[in-house]
């Protein structure tokens, strides 16, 4: 399934109970897409390097490498990208080029010989980046040569990693993959969409989970989750792990699991997270995950689900439950 398509159906996933933890309102603006993350630079990385190790002909697709410079500005990127669509409109280079520094350039009080230079400087360093337009446009983002070596070393990590390598099946292969054989499943990026059942009076809830990994072996009669981690910060990842929940997220992926492969129930099980480190030293940690945490995020999985239940079924989002069922107060 395209990435895109599964973060468009607005079901609950591991992410809109953090939402729904700063609020309900916040929450269903995140689930509708009328708030988006107010700084997503940070994700980038870690997205580009899932991609490339989990998708690497997604990753082929969406992104190209180039040695030719980026433009710094949106200006430039913008003067660039007009000036190539006049261009192939059938416009003259000079004229387009000239159209194009008025619809993206203020020029008031510049003379003619002034503005001649300008284009020219533009068409000189952007050269190799129209160039780049013109030949490459079908692709989604442009990596520069650094930031792909940056990538494929965090890679080399995992590769370089007995545990890890042997997670993501990378003995003897360039490069992790689905596999469905007779006795192992393995499936990388599974969107599994599924219903969280409510005991009460609550109608379930239905959910979406994305599973970095899972491997089933069915003539070990095991199942093994594996989530991939990116951080600039390895060496404190144990305080990580508290912090960002990760054991609530991996509790509720066992839950997408279990409503999606109901015949395995008798199978053993294993997680682990894959954690990488972005920053020098570039390392690879792996941890294995008890179900001492496991059971901890069950229990706030269900504590969380029963309030999303009563604000789905009494369609009040403004306020926490609390605030419709008292006096307008909350216990802090």
């Amino acid at each position: 399934m395209n990435v895109k398509k599964y973060y468009s159906i607005p079901y609950v996933s591991n992410s809109s109970l953090s939402w729904f933890q700063v609020s309900p309102l916040y929450c269903r603006k995140r689930m509708r897409g009328e708030i988006e993350e107010a700084n997503k630079s940070y994700l980038t990385l870690g997205t580009q390097v899932h991609l490339s190790l989990l998708e690497p002909e997604a990753f082929r697709s969406m992104y190209a490498v180039i040695d030719a410079q980026i433009p710094k500005t949106e200006t430039q990127k913008q003067f660039a990208s007009t000036y190539l669509e006049l261009v192939r409109a059938g416009i003259d280079e000079e004229k387009a080029a000239l159209t194009a520094y008025r619809e993206n350039y203020v020029f008031e009080k510049k003379t003619d010989k002034v503005i001649a230079n300008n284009i020219q400087r533009l068409l000189t360093d952007l050269d190799k980046y129209i160039s780049y337009l013109r030949a490459k446009g079908e692709y989604v983002e442009i990596l520069s040569t650094s930031n792909f070596n940056l990538i494929q070393s965090v890679i080399s990590t995992v590769k370089n990693h007995k545990k890890a390598k042997e997670l993501f099946d990378l003995n003897g292969e360039e490069e992790c993959r689905d596999v469905l054989e007779s006795d192992i499943e393995a499936y990388n990026e599974l969107p599994i969409f599924w219903e969280y059942p409510i005991i009460t009076d609550g109608k379930p809830i239905m959910c979406k989970s994305l599973i970095d990994r899972l491997i089933i072996n069915h003539k070990e009669k095991k199942i093994t989750l594996v989530d991939l981690k990116t951080t600039s910060k390895l060496g404190a990842f144990k305080d990580i792990f508290e912090s960002y929940k990760y054991h609530r997220q991996l509790s509720f992926y066992w839950g997408a699991i279990e409503s999606k492969f109901t015949e395995f129930t008798d199978y053993s099980r294993e997680t682990y997270i894959v954690a990488c480190s972005t920053v020098e030293p570039l390392e690879c940690r792996v941890f294995s995950i008890g179900q001492e945490f496991l059971d901890k995020g069950t229990l706030e999985i269900a504590e969380l689900m029963q309030d999303i239940s009563w604000h789905i079924l009494s369609d009040s989002w403004d306020y926490p439950r609390e605030y419709y069922e008292g006096d307008g107060t909350e216990i802090l």
